[in-house]
């Protein structure tokens, strides 16, 4: 009789993202740990695409998505047998659309400020001839 090799165990304890949602160009940072046996692979998945090849089994990455849309993160944990476990987490990336400020009404060009007006000329004092004294 012919002992059967135990299954390979493939845990994920915790796989996380930052947000659920953010404006197209911020980041979101991915949080995992997971154990396993006779592990031939591991990755860490953008959409199809994936980012991380054999990460440590405690780890994080900061990860910015290149588009708007719905994006799914996903664990894979692949066992030598075949066996495989998956986490999946899901970041809404959304576009912000520019607010085009209000238009000002153009500004009048701008005047010289107002010049003071001319000081009146300082009055001289007249002489007024003195009457002379009568006799």
């Amino acid at each position: 009789m012919q002992a059967v090799p135990p299954s390979p165990v493939l845990v994920i304890h915790r796989f996380t993202v930052s947000a659920d949602e953010i404006a197209l160009g911020e980041c979101v940072v991915l949080s995992w740990e997971y154990e396993g046996t006779d592990l031939a692979l591991v990755r860490v998945f953008r959409g199809g695409d994936v980012i991380l090849t054999d990460p440590p089994n405690v780890g994080t990455h900061q990860d910015c998505p290149p588009a708007a849309g719905q994006v799914i993160y996903r664990l894979v944990l692949d066992a030598e047998d075949g066996t495989s476990a998956e986490k999946s987490q899901m970041v809404n990336v959304v576009e912000l659309q520019a607010v085009p400020l209000p238009e000002l009404p153009p500004e009048p060009p701008s005047e010289p400020p107002p010049e003071p007006p001319p000081e009146p000329p300082l009055e001289e004092p007249t002489s007024e001839p003195t009457p002379e004294p009568s006799s």
